[in-house]
């Protein structure tokens, strides 16, 4: 790791990948600063991975929200099926009587 001061910005060199880090006050030490850039970077790979998380419960929320919609379409569905099969079957049956 290299660390070239550079004011305002400290520049370091981790495993291959140059990130800028900006001077938060005078008198703090490069390393310091390259310490607090570190956290702060963790920091935003951990809110990137909430962010990514809510969006993932955010889909399936709506996914069961669809499943539970389609279910309640389904049941009323069935319910005006079983109703309609009642009617018939009554029609049949009264026919049926008047018949004989």
């Amino acid at each position: 790791m290299t660390i070239k001061n550079m004011c305002p910005i400290v520049m370091a060199d981790l495993d291959g990948k140059k990130i800028i880090i900006p001077a938060l006050k005078k008198g703090i030490s490069p390393e310091e600063r390259l310490r607090l850039a570190k956290l702060d970077a963790e920091r935003a790979v951990l809110e990137l991975a909430i962010l990514e998380e809510e969006d993932k419960a955010s889909r399936l929320r709506i996914q069961l929200e669809e499943r539970q919609r389609h279910h309640h379409e389904q049941m009323i569905k069935d319910i005006q099926n079983d109703e309609l099969t009642a009617l018939e079957d009554k029609r049949k049956e009264k026919n049926g009587k008047v018949k004989n």
